[in-house]
């Protein structure tokens, strides 16, 4: 049967048998030739996305070396500019002291000087009332020298008849 099998399909089978084997033969070579065309893209992909995280790399480096240097001069203002204040606090302390100084100062003076003037002005009024006093008592007559001429005056009229005696 075999023997039959090979004349009748014999020749059929062995074709059918190369067909099959170079049909193989070029899948072969096609994934082998896929194979390799995948392993140069897939090299190559690597190759950008490793070209493009050390560009990155090197970019995140140089924004945290900026960032370090633009931090670290933020930092050096801040300090300096809490040390101008500072003094600019402190300069304004003093001179707000001195001012104080000063006006209590001026405040002293000026009151000393208030109460010399309001001493001197008591002084003058003083002498001018001693001397309207004075004044006063010497153009007044004495007592006694009054008393006297009133009585004169009282006896001239009990006196003198002829003038009426005023009747209170």
């Amino acid at each position: 049967m075999e023997a039959v099998r090979e004349l009748l399909f014999g020749k059929r089978a062995n074709e059918l048998s190369q067909s099959m084997a170079q049909i193989e033969a070029r899948m072969v070579a096609e994934l082998e030739s896929l194979s390799a065309g995948m392993r140069r893209r897939i090299d190559s992909l690597e190759s950008f996305v490793r070209g493009e995280l050390a560009l990155m790399a090197a970019q995140i480096k140089r924004e945290t070396e900026s960032r370090e240097v633009a931090d670290a001069e933020i930092r050096r203002l801040g300090e300096q500019r809490s040390i101008d204040f500072a003094a600019a606090t402190k300069r304004l302390g003093d001179e707000i002291q001195e001012t104080k100084k000063e006006a209590a100062s001026r405040l002293l003076e000026e009151s000393k000087g208030l109460s010399d003037e309001i001493s001197s002005a008591a002084k003058r009024l003083q002498a001018n009332l001693d001397r309207t006093a004075e004044g006063l008592q010497a153009a007044m007559a004495p007592r006694s020298d009054l008393g006297e001429m009133l009585v004169g005056i009282g006896m001239q009229l009990r006196s003198d008849p002829a003038k009426p005696t005023p009747s209170a």
